[in-house]
């Protein structure tokens, strides 16, 4: 009798916790993700409200909001805000010495705002609820990072996958505001071949970025002598593509 072993049937062997952690997950947020210092401000001038009906912190709460929406409309780069800072300290000592702050101060004080613990709660709850929804969006438009892949899941549209070879990751601080707010946020650039994706107000983006960087030194990439994204990543106004 021939002894002839029996091949073992092919199991298909789960991720271990060591596949899952060279693997970086990337999610591009809106802008409405740096309004949480105005979602906590209201449900904190809430509370107080609720506890002490006399309390008036209205005009204390729009100034906190009027100044977030500042930082969520306009960037303010190192440079801008360099200048807006020297601009506002020549204006600041102009009104110091001609007695303007006297006038506007007597002007501000006449304006009683008021807002009551609905107010502040209605508020809060309109902020929370986009806030949600754009983490819930984030996730489902998620980005990807392995040593040899790049994957990009749309929720409806499927999934989009790029060779990781070659890819060069760089991080841009647009709003300085922003970059604070976000735990060191910025915009990501994902430039691979011939083409260069911006992820937008990535938070603590320069980590996610060593994340990616520490994982691919360990484990390895291809070599990129060659241009593989000739035909893999044309350009979008490439008119064969």
């Amino acid at each position: 009798m021939s002894d002839q072993s029996t091949p073992s049937p092919k199991t298909n062997t789960p991720k271990t916790n060591a596949d899952r952690r060279n693997a970086v997950t990337i999610y591009s947020h809106s802008p409405v993700v740096y309004f949480y210092p105005s979602t906590i401000a209201a449900f904190v001038f809430g509370f107080m409200s609720e506890a002490d009906p006399a309390a008036h912190n209205g005009g204390l709460f729009l100034s906190l909001f009027f100044f977030n929406m500042l930082i969520v409309l306009f960037d303010f780069s190192s440079y801008r805000s360099a200048f807006i800072t020297l601009v506002l300290s020549v204006v600041g000592l102009l009104m110091w010495n001609l007695g303007g702050f006297e006038r506007l101060f007597s002007f501000v004080a006449h304006i009683d705002i008021r807002v009551n613990n609905h107010g502040f709660f209605a508020f809060g709850y309109f902020l929370l609820l986009m806030q949600l929804g754009d983490f819930v969006w984030a996730h489902l438009n998620r980005w990807t990072f392995s040593a040899n892949e790049i994957k990009h899941s749309r929720v409806l549209e499927g999934e989009e996958s790029f060779p990781g070879r070659g890819v060069a990751l760089n991080r841009k601080i647009t709003d300085i505001f922003e970059y604070a707010l976000g735990l060191g946020a910025g915009t990501v650039e994902i430039s691979t071949g011939k083409r260069t994706i911006s992820l937008e107000n990535v938070l603590r983006a320069q980590s996610k970025i060593a994340k990616i960087e520490s994982f691919i030194r360990s484990a390895g990439t291809y070599s990129d002598d060659a241009d593989v994204f000739a035909a893999s990543a044309l350009s979008e106004d490439d008119p064969n593509a």
